[in-house]
């Protein structure tokens, strides 16, 4: 999935920013693994975009209880207002059941210092 997001107003620039995804299995864990990692990218109109900004690597939810599931961004450089552009990957490798394998996600955050 992919998707872009823009920094509120209230962001105090170069504050903590974290993408938050709720995250497990639907039916059946996978037998080997199952992973959510983002790529993040600060867009702009005249450059494009950037180098990936996402800083936490790749994520186990080969759980089938939802957990959160924090991803850290290189706030560095940002200020209020900026476009964040999103690439949300979820892998699974699986050989060993017949069942549907299936990642999913809940429900998904952006969690950022603010001022006031």
């Amino acid at each position: 999935a992919r998707f872009q997001v823009r920094l509120p107003a209230e962001y105090d620039s170069a504050g903590t920013v974290t993408l938050r995804a709720s995250a497990g299995m639907v039916t059946t864990v996978a037998s080997t693994s199952a992973t959510i990692d983002f790529e993040v990218y600060e867009s702009n109109k005249t450059g494009g975009i950037g180098t990936d900004i996402c800083a936490t690597s790749a994520t186990t939810i080969n759980s089938l209880t939802f957990g959160d599931k924090d991803f850290s961004i290189t706030a560095a450089g940002l200020v209020a207002g900026d476009l964040l552009d999103v690439r949300m990957a979820i892998a699974t490798v699986d050989g060993a059941t017949g069942t549907a394998v299936i990642g999913a996600v809940g429900s998904l955050e952006l969690l950022c210092q603010v001022r006031g």
